[in-house]
């Protein structure tokens, strides 16, 4: 299952799906909200395995050039926006 979210949710719901393997292993985040203000990198959090899910994200790439970058890597920056941490 995917959710795509065009606003940013709170840390604790990022935190609540990668803390429990349930949800983790079955849900994956999409967060697009910035596409809606120009910019073209976006936050995901996908631990799923999924192809069709992994598919999804190299279609956002290809046809919308969208980055995705994992919500919980520290060395990710998006680009005037700082990370949040949870």
């Amino acid at each position: 299952m995917a959710w795509i979210l065009n606003e940013t949710p709170r840390p604790m719901v990022w935190k609540l799906v990668k803390e429990t393997p349930c949800l983790s292993k079955r849900v994956a985040l999409y967060d697009l909200c910035g596409v809606f203000g120009g910019r073209r990198n976006c936050l995901k959090l996908n631990e799923t395995e999924n192809p069709v899910l992994e598919e999804f994200e190299i279609f956002l790439n290809r046809e919308y050039a969208i980055n995705l970058q994992r919500f919980f890597s520290t060395r990710v920056r998006l680009e005037t926006e700082p990370i949040l941490e949870v």
